[in-house]
């Protein structure tokens, strides 16, 4: 008869008596003391189709991002002190003016922008100084 305080009745799992109780030790003393048994060294042929299939597969997983989003939205680049006051380096290009920038970049054979924009800006010397005098 199970206790009172017992919800379900399952028997006792300490009051299970085995027929042949060296039978389970010798069992439990195999399981334990024998060796980690090792699968036999195989080789395995991956072809392009098994790597492709793969890389198919985790393209389809979802990816989490664990990386926290910002809540503010703090400018991360340098800044060039100007007589305005500090200026972002990064400068937005209308799309006529981007165009013309960048045939010119690729007719000068430049790969960096800095380097046209340094170009621009020897070419023009004379119109910059002349600027520079007329200004109070």
């Amino acid at each position: 008869d199970p206790p009172p305080s017992s919800l379900f009745h399952f028997p006792s799992p300490y009051n299970i008596s085995f027929e042949d109780d060296t039978v389970f030790l010798q069992h439990l003393h195999d399981i334990f003391l024998q060796p980690p048994h090792e699968p036999p060294f195989t080789t395995t042929t991956t072809t392009t189709a098994d790597i492709n299939s793969t890389s198919a597969m985790n393209k389809n997983v979802p990816k989490v991002d664990c990386n926290k989003r910002r809540s503010s939205k703090k400018d991360r680049h340098s800044k060039i002190n100007t007589a305005h006051g500090p200026r972002d380096r990064r400068m937005r290009l209308s799309l006529v003016v981007a165009r013309r920038f960048f045939d010119l970049q690729d007719m000068l054979g430049f790969d960096k922008a800095s380097k046209t924009v340094e170009w621009l800006l020897t070419k023009s010397k004379a119109s910059i100084k002349e600027l520079a005098r007329g200004l109070p």
